[in-house]
């Protein structure tokens, strides 16, 4: 992508002069100094389509930090880091805030970037407006904070194509409402209170040709944790996560679920405390609803807790 404004500092900085048209941290100094946080407070003073922001092939190496906060995204905004040898970002402190959030109406793109997260912040990206899509790509994001998602949805719509949420020690995607498209993407080796990989409350959620695996919940729902909402899962595996309690894949206890040329192969529940062995596989609670189309559900087991 030519052209645009051009990161080369890793520091987390103000923009001296957000109206002036230069991404420069410092106007006393020669040449332009252009932080992240820079750079997305001068697209905003932009026309949509002169909205980009890329990496200098200087930052090689380094690493981007967000420390001062949220940065607000604006509509429009293309945010391109490197899809091959993806571009570190250390969020070390936005006070319990989302590192990066989209200002809309409008799409916001954000693509190549490996972003880590530390115990003082709030998810990587958030999405809150009805009117903003996040279009995301080429993205690894791992958490560090108990009950801290990667990514947090409570409205609009997020597509997430080759997005890898691993690592991390909290539930990697919670979904409140609006609309999540996964696709080619991993969601492994995530730990969460309630669902290890995925929490879902409200909205509607799609996984296609995707996979779940290796995630665990000190409750139900190893892998998807699902209180509400729609869920589809297209060509996608569910493969050994493990729930605390039930439904070491997939606990439903409200809302809809179907599987579709799915499988949900070697999870594993435990007992709850009371003995009850549940849902190896799949645990459907109350009022839910899941519906299997050619879909495999095996070698899936429920071990006593000791």
């Amino acid at each position: 992508m030519a052209g645009g404004l051009v990161v080369n500092l890793a520091d987390d900085r103000h923009d001296a002069d957000p109206a002036d048209g230069r991404c420069d941290v410092d106007n006393g100094l020669p040449g332009d100094q252009c932080s992240l946080r820079a750079a997305a407070e001068q697209a905003r003073s932009r026309s949509t389509h002169e909205r980009r922001i890329r990496i200098a092939p200087s930052m090689a190496g380094k690493a981007i930090r967000i420390e001062r906060g949220p940065i607000p995204i604006a509509a429009g905004t293309e945010l391109t880091g490197n899809p091959k040898h993806l571009v570190r970002i250390d969020v070390a402190n936005t006070h319990g805030e989302d590192a990066l959030t989209a200002d809309g109406p409008g799409i916001v793109t954000i693509s190549g970037f490996d972003i880590r997260l530390s115990a003082r912040s709030g998810a990587a990206i958030a999405g809150t407006q009805a009117d903003t899509t996040i279009t995301l790509s080429d993205l690894r994001i791992r958490t560090a904070q108990l009950e801290t998602p990667a990514l947090r949805l409570i409205d609009g719509r997020v597509d997430c194509l080759r997005c890898r949420f691993v690592d991390g020690v909290s539930t990697a995607v919670k979904v409140d409402g609006g609309e999540l498209r996964l696709v080619d993407s991993l969601v492994s080796d995530n730990r969460g209170a309630d669902g290890g990989g995925l929490h879902i409350t409200g909205g509607r959620v799609w996984l296609q040709r995707s996979e779940v695996s290796r995630n665990r919940s000190e409750a139900n729902g190893g892998g998807i944790h699902q209180s509400g909402g729609e869920l589809w899962l297209i060509n996608s595996l569910l493969r050994g996560n493990l729930a605390a309690r039930g439904g070491g894949g997939l606990a439903i206890s409200g809302g809809v679920a179907e599987l579709q040329n799915s499988s949900v192969i070697g999870n594993v529940a435990n007992a709850d405390a009371g003995g009850e062995q549940i849902g190896g596989g799949l645990l459907s609670e109350g009022k839910a609803k899941v519906r299997l189309r050619n879909s495999i559900v095996s070698a899936n087991r429920v071990l006593a807790m000791t």
